[in-house]
């Protein structure tokens, strides 16, 4: 009889605990689907009103967001980047293949830099024309080095996407609630809201835009370079008064080093023999506290 006391005794303790665990579980679960990214609008109460309308910004904004990324056709997002490298007689008529070479692949040049020996551009061509450029581009001269990258930025451009959908229907709703709200502090805490929200949208739209241009338009780095030891005019002959000048130069350097070679040898052999006198008499000479030292030892 005892036994059956005590089990139905138990029972009751069990379901009493499962109850509390489902409540608090129940408030736990509400607790976190009331909250919301960058959604925390700070007010006096804490009422059950403001708690459900807050769950239903919540709704709204993932039903949208979902909407949106089920309407987008999912594509991979992808960067490429290409070098190539050439070899040619005449630069002004390389300058002059790489523009017709933009031209028929609706590309354009975004930086140019040219020395006596080799001319350097940065192009950008639209990236369905990128392979086909790359082909033909390498036949500008005589090809040394051709290489392509390829950077995958899908998740990041997706990503970014979500983030910038989340922040307009977050801009959306701050600003009803600044339209229907009377109470002069929360008009404040909106608007600071409101500028937050804004300045992140600002911020994220540009790094959009630069994800988006890189991904339009592919960037190619074309350097051509004359032969060595030639210009346009063709061979450049050593000019004998630079060479004669950097011989002297060098023979100079060279008497000067070996001076202040031998200045350090005497300066720091003296101070070093100096040391190792000073040390002998010390030790072993007149003073001789070590020969001193043998000499109790050995009596």
């Amino acid at each position: 009889m005892k036994k059956i006391i005590l089990v139905i005794i138990s029972l009751g303790f069990m379901f009493a605990s499962c109850g509390r665990n489902a409540k608090f579980a129940s408030k736990s679960t509400s607790s976190q689907f009331a909250m919301y990214e960058g959604a925390e609008i700070v007010m006096e109460d804490a009422e059950a009103e403001e708690v459900l309308a807050e769950a239903d910004f919540a709704d709204s904004a993932a039903i949208k967001i979902d909407a949106a990324q089920t309407s987008r056709e999912i594509e991979r997002k992808l960067i490429y980047t290409g070098h190539i490298s050439l070899g040619v007689e005449n630069l002004s008529e390389t300058k002059n293949a790489v523009e017709q070479w933009l031209k028929k692949y609706d590309g354009y040049i975004s930086n140019l830099s040219e020395s006596q020996q080799s001319v350097n551009f940065t192009v950008n061509v639209p990236q369905k024309n990128f392979f086909a450029a790359m082909d033909e581009g390498a036949s500008l001269g005589k090809i040394k080095n051709k290489n392509i990258n390829c950077r995958d930025v899908t998740e990041q451009f997706y990503d970014l996407q979500t983030r910038l959908d989340t922040r307009h229907i977050l801009l959306e709703r701050l600003q009803n609630y600044l339209a229907s709200s009377s109470n002069v502090k929360d008009l404040v805490e909106i608007e600071t809201k409101i500028n937050d929200v804004t300045s992140e949208l600002e911020q994220m739209q540009g790094n959009m835009n630069r994800l988006q241009k890189q991904i339009t338009f592919s960037q190619i780095e074309v350097q051509a370079m004359l032969p060595s030891g030639s210009n346009e005019r063709g061979f450049i002959f050593p000019d004998i008064k630079d060479g004669a000048r950097n011989l002297l130069h060098n023979i100079v350097s060279f008497f000067v080093n070996f001076i202040f070679v031998l200045i350090y040898v005497f300066i720091f052999g003296t101070l070093i023999v100096l040391a190792l006198i000073l040390i002998y008499w010390l030790a072993f000479g007149k003073i001789g506290l070590v020969r001193k030292l043998f000499d109790k030892i050995k009596k």
